[in-house]
């Protein structure tokens, strides 16, 4: 089975605290990323063992479909993912690192692919492909949060 381990960050110029509030909120991020479409499945405050089906794509073009569970939250420092159904299973994990006002922000993924459609697409595009689509979320994610910053 094809598999990744990546990372990609980027740099915010608005504090951790809101730069995690915006990631934990899974329910709006389609708000921000219309490609990216997350539903908390056991009610919508985000805790420790919550699940959330993270959907990327649009109807008939959905690319990839997931069911996470929140393993770890560690306020405004980490959040820590398990991928436990679906087209990829492994982990993935958030870190914020504030410093100067800035917050660098990342995601590692470290997945490998669980379904026939999600074997060819992680053994075509691979980490490329991956980081082609956090690159567009973290780009969105820095947008939207320097605007509620007033950056």
């Amino acid at each position: 089975m094809p598999s990744i381990d990546v990372v990609d960050q980027i740099t915010i110029h608005a504090p951790a605290e809101l730069v995690y509030k915006v990631i934990i909120n899974y329910n709006s991020i389609d708000q921000w990323f219309p490609m990216m479409h997350c539903k908390v499945l056991d009610g919508r405050t985000i805790k420790e063992g919550s699940k959330v089906k993270h959907t990327f794509g649009y109807g008939f073009m959905k690319m990839s479909s997931s069911t996470r569970r929140i393993d770890t939250l560690t306020p405004y420092t980490s959040i820590e993912e398990s991928y436990i159904e679906g087209d990829l299973i492994g982990t993935g994990a958030w870190y914020f690192n504030e410093h100067n006002g800035k917050t660098t922000v990342g995601f590692h993924c470290k997945v490998k692919s669980n379904t026939p459609m999600s074997h060819l697409n992680l053994g075509i595009a691979g980490t490329y492909g991956h980081s082609m689509v956090y690159e567009q979320l973290l780009k969105a994610l820095k947008k939207h949060c320097e605007a509620k910053a007033g950056n």
